[in-house]
């Protein structure tokens, strides 16, 4: 006997009235971001609208402290560590000598918040006859434009 089709956990034909329920995604009651399918499992008789951004009112954010800083953080890549509960970023920046116009080194940034940064002191790179910083990668000899960081799987940690 066929009861219709066979639905699998977790997955939904668009305007179906036959879903198989699963654990609802928490997101609480401010505002989404929701660009993919991930937390909207149907989106029957919806539209999605995509709001204008708008600057926090105390940009720039990070604003260099040390000289090694340079002009400030660029090409970054930021993401939230439920290990150590805050916000982890890096970046690059540049304050290099002319003569060697294109160096870059990479600095380190963390936040409990996403809004008040802090520049940990490192201790891994000489700058200026001090390693009393927070560069993580490079020096005068370093020419790049990017780099990614991206969290090491679980399965890959010790």
């Amino acid at each position: 006997m066929n009861d219709g089709p066979r639905m699998i956990p977790g997955f939904t034909i668009r305007g179906s009235y036959s879903i198989v329920p699963t654990e609802p995604i928490k997101v609480g009651s401010e505002r989404q971001l929701l660009m993919d399918d991930h937390v909207v499992e149907d989106c029957w008789h919806c539209r999605r609208t995509v709001h204008s951004p708008t600057k926090h009112p105390a940009n720039p954010l990070i604003v260099p402290t040390a000289s090694c800083e340079g002009s400030g953080p660029a090409y970054l890549n930021c993401f939230y560590d439920e290990h150590t509960a805050c916000f982890r970023m890096w970046a690059t920046c540049s304050s290099a000598p002319k003569s060697a116009p294109f160096a870059r080194r990479g600095v380190y940034y963390e936040s409990k918040d996403g809004i008040q940064w802090q520049a940990p002191n490192l201790g891994l790179f000489e700058y200026e006859g001090s390693a009393d910083n927070n560069i993580f990668w490079g020096h005068e000899r370093y020419i790049f434009d990017n780099l990614t960081v991206m969290p090491m799987p679980a399965n890959k940690r010790e």
